[in-house]
């Protein structure tokens, strides 16, 4: 070989050399450019699926790989989640889940060492079941631990169909991009469980607000409320020590009737103080409910009220069944009969209903003939603690509807009212289908 052709055997070696380093080095780049990246991004945002997203579309796409995945890990269980997935298979992963050690990704998290695998046939611990599921066969996989200072959090994996397809050096590249990974997500995650811890305690806070204003309003009702029968009891039993020689049989009767009225009414508040306290707290079974049989029972608690105020109540010949729970249904029924008794019409008539909706609710109502009401009443009328002006002139303690509404609400159903004036009003509760079937009245 002449000096010429070896001159030039040289320079293509030559070439061929500085073509390769100068690959590598823009390889080089290209790595260093994406770390930085990274890093850059990963303090740009504090949202977990931006910063998971961000390292897989980066390293999937430097590497020119299969598939590039992020596994999460459960503290309490030591389970793997795959939170995140891009490439081929990516939707078949999503959501799964492997137990403790299991897999290459277990294997990481549980040692917390990287691990390099260059044929999966050759290693015991591939989860073959992957490569089933997805109809993919993979060879090579490169599982990294993503390490914070609350230990190991996840894993990054990534897989190729090639054998042999990672090297060393691409190791100690995607343990670079990892390390700063795991910091993104630690502080991702802090981030969501102190906006979550936020916004429990607005709720708390809310809830001590509502649970404050109703508190006073309580004292306020129970106070008020009670004064006036406990007052009536305290100035007849008064006028009874002063005057008991001077009053026949009649008027010493007469006084001591009132007195019990109002022991009566003492009684009748605390009892739906003690209702609503219950509804509050309690937790319930809902069952099918028996509607006519509840609604006799009322009748029959109310049977004084209806004699005195004359009162007669129409009843469907069938009723839906709903779900829910008799005892407070009793309740609801026994308040909205006594207010149709007390301020319908002269004498009042009642008619009970119910019509199944297209939501799977039923609708339970009763119509009074009664003289209607105002829009503004109707707006105020289930208002905890309230009573209207209007009845004023009939004695109610503001507990009843109020009651009705926590007790419908708490079975998973509204309360409401139509009304007009001179039209009577109907009332209404809803309450959740049992079925299509019917009870008989």
């Amino acid at each position: 070989m002449d000096n010429s052709t070896k001159n030039r055997a040289a320079l293509q070696q030559t070439h061929a050399t500085d073509q390769r380093v100068a690959e590598l080095l823009q390889q080089r780049n290209r790595e260093l450019a994406l770390i930085s990246q990274a890093s850059q991004l990963f303090t740009s945002t504090l949202e977990l699926d931006q910063v998971l997203e961000i390292v897989l579309s980066g390293t999937h796409n430097l590497l020119n790989i299969t598939a590039t995945s992020f596994w999460l890990r459960i503290p309490e269980t030591g389970e793997l989640v795959c939170q995140h997935a891009i490439g081929a298979g990516a939707d078949t992963v999503i959501g799964w889940r492997l137990d403790e050690g299991q897999g290459v990704a277990g294997w990481a998290a549980q040692t917390g060492q990287s691990l390099l695998v260059p044929d999966t046939t050759q290693d015991p611990r591939h989860f073959k079941l992957v490569d089933q599921q997805s109809g993919i066969r993979f060879r090579s996989i490169l599982s990294i631990p993503l390490r914070t200072r609350r230990g190991i959090i996840g894993v990054l994996n990534l897989v190729d169909t090639e054998v042999g397809r990672f090297t060393e050096d691409e190791l100690s590249l995607v343990e670079s991009i990892a390390s700063a990974a795991a910091i993104a997500i630690e502080n991702a995650r802090l981030y969501r469980e102190a906006q979550e811890e936020i916004t429990r305690r607005k709720e708390i806070e809310e809830i001590l607000r509502e649970q404050n204003e109703e508190l006073d309003a309580f004292s306020h009702t129970v106070a008020h409320n009670l004064k006036n029968p406990l007052s009536t009891s305290i100035g007849y039993t008064d006028f009874l020590l002063l005057e008991l020689n001077q009053l026949d049989q009649a008027d010493l009767a007469q006084a001591l009737g009132i007195i019990k009225s109002a022991g009566q009414k003492a009684v009748s508040i605390i009892d739906e103080l003690l209702l609503l306290a219950t509804v509050r707290k309690n937790v319930t079974q809902q069952q099918p409910l028996d509607m006519a049989k509840i609604v006799n029972q009322v009748q029959a608690r109310l049977k004084p009220l209806l004699e005195k105020n004359q009162g007669r109540v129409v009843l469907p010949p069938i009723w839906p069944v709903a779900i829910g729970y008799a005892p407070w249904i009793e309740e609801v029924w026994i308040n909205y009969l006594t207010n149709g008794l007390k301020y319908g019409g002269d004498p009042p008539v009642l008619e009970l209903g119910a019509t199944l909706e297209d939501n799977q609710m039923i609708c339970f109502w009763v119509h009074d003939n009664g003289p209607g009401l105002s829009e503004a009443d109707q707006l105020n009328l289930f208002i905890e603690f309230n009573r209207l002006k209007q009845t004023k002139t009939k004695k109610g303690h503001g507990l009843g509807l109020s009651i009705v509404r926590r007790i419908v609400e708490k079975l998973g159903g509204q309360v409401g009212v139509n009304s007009e004036d001179g039209q009577g009003s109907t009332f209404f509760f809803t309450l959740p289908a049992a079925s299509n079937e019917l009870a008989d009245c």
